[in-house]
């Protein structure tokens, strides 16, 4: 085997392995946010003290904005009414406030957003599904949620088209709503 033909399978390789691997991630949290300004952020798995400000999207919002700061971890009480869950793994909250970058009407304030914290950007593809960009190179994340009857699911994908998620949390709301969710749609 030549030197070309050597360098040549080895280069192959190293192709091969970078395309197969794919790194994890940051955390994904779910911030709700009250007409006051005030929120609790929601993520599962270690119970990491979050610091600084954390980059977010609104749901129904076509990009992201800045910032929510977690502040003290919900106790008691507060700790049980809403909860972001996915299945083995344990649910934490921490009260905070939302500080836009820029200033919003009022009527703008309030409402359900997600984040990572080392998101570099969000996009809306579609009426359910966010595009987010991470500034370290990572492949991009697609976020893809839906009501149920008293709750939000979320989805978290390699890909926009993907059928199966690689991770998928469930949020209480504790109301109840008309579901949009496509399996639980009236026929």
């Amino acid at each position: 085997m030549t030197k070309l033909a050597a360098a040549a399978l080895a280069l192959l390789g190293a192709l091969g392995l970078t395309s197969c691997t794919r790194s994890t991630p940051a955390q994904f949290y779910l911030v709700d946010i009250n007409s006051d300004h005030q929120g609790q952020l929601h993520t599962t798995g270690a119970a990491a003290q979050p610091g600084g400000k954390l980059p977010l999207v609104f749901f129904d919002d076509v990009a992201g904005t800045c910032c929510f700061v977690p502040g003290a971890p919900v106790k008691g009480d507060d700790a049980g009414a809403r909860a972001l869950t996915r299945e083995g793994e344990e649910s934490h909250a921490w009260n905070g406030r939302y500080q836009p970058a820029k200033k919003r009407k009022n009527d703008e304030w309030g409402g359900i957003a997600f984040g990572f914290a080392t998101m570099q950007a969000a996009r809306r593809i579609d009426a359910r599904t966010h595009e987010v960009t991470f500034g370290d190179g990572a492949p991009p994340v697609y976020v893809r949620s839906c009501t149920t009857g008293e709750g939000m699911r979320i989805e978290l994908l390699h890909g926009a088209k993907d059928a199966k998620p690689y991770a998928d949390y469930y949020y209480s709301l504790g109301i109840d709503m008309e579901p949009d969710c496509p399996d639980m749609q009236a026929e």
